[in-house]
Parts: structure tokens; sequence; C-alpha cells
């Protein structure tokens, strides 16, 4: 992700840690669009366990954000909180089940990314999922992969095959 915001225009600090009036962290990805004079508060998440606690802790790093970019000398004019959830089932369903509290994100996927490249107005939030990869570096899911067996053709009256097989997909 860091590339991605890199490669359009934006100034990148991982993990920047704070300790800002009893706030205390590390903010995963703090990245500054000098132009628009942005600032993204990116919190990266492999798994959705506690909502509280993970809504809670961006709101945090978000209030803190400012503090930190001006001592970096960045001048913000406004901050965007962004979520990158790793693609999984689990995930996807507390999304939705809890999608009340997750509205605040309204730019989600492609326009997420979108907006990363040509960061117009302020949205009130960017949600991401990403596919985790294996230890290889490929996508673990891979969305539309089916299984085809293929069975012997029907025995004619006579008794004989015809020797040709049939690909049977599963229902």
């Amino acid at each position: 992700m860091t590339g991605r915001f890199e490669r359009s225009g934006w100034t990148v600090v991982p993990e920047s840690s704070f300790n800002h009036y009893g706030d205390r962290g590390r903010i995963d990805l703090l990245a500054f669009h000098p132009v628009t004079r942005t600032l993204v508060v990116v919190e990266v998440k492999t798994v959705i366990a506690d909502i509280q606690e993970l809504l809670g802790t961006l709101n945090a790093k978000e209030r803190v954000a400012p503090v930190l970019a001006r001592s970096l000398g960045w001048r913000a004019a406004r901050v965007v909180p962004f979520l990158i959830v790793a693609e999984s089932t689990t995930n996807r369903r507390h999304l939705v089940a809890h999608a009340r509290l997750f509205g605040r994100f309204a730019l989600r996927g492609k326009g997420a990314v979108a907006w990363i490249r040509r960061p117009d107005g302020t949205p009130s939030g960017l949600l991401l999922l990403v596919k985790s990869p294996d230890r290889s570096g490929v996508g673990v899911r891979r969305a539309g992969r089916r299984r085809v067996r293929f069975r012997q053709a029907s025995t004619s009256v006579n008794g004989s095959r015809d020797g040709l097989a049939t690909a049977v997909e599963p229902a």
C-alpha cells in the first residue's frame, strides 16, 4: 500500500508512534498529500475481532494525527481515516453485520483506490478489503475456480461405449 500512495504523490511514514495526553499507540501508515494538504491515517487489520476497540483506536489515531503531522513539518487541512482489512468470509460477515458502525467509511474498494490517486474532497473514511498473499506471494482466494470432473459416456444399446468423456460441473 505504501507504494500505491507514493506513486500518487503522497509522502508516507510507516509505523508512526505517538504519546499525546494519554493517547498512546502507533499508526500503521501515515500519509500526507502536500498539494491538497490531506492527511490519511491507515489502520491495517487481518482480523476484525473487537469492533468497538478497532473503531475507538482508529478515532484516537485520527484525533492525534494532526499533532504528529505538525511534528513532521506537515500542515494538514483535513484528516481521513482509512481501514484496510484482509479479505475473508469472517471479516465480510462482520462488515455486513455491523454495517451502521462501518457506515462512516463512505469510499470503498475501487472508489477508495481511485481517491488515493486523485484526493478530491474529503470522504468520511476509506475502506478496502485486500487478499492476503500466501508464502509464495500469490493470493489465497481465487474467485470463480471450480473443479471439473469427467465421467465416461453412457453405454449404448448394443453395449459398446462411444469412447468420449463428458465434463460435468458440480451443482
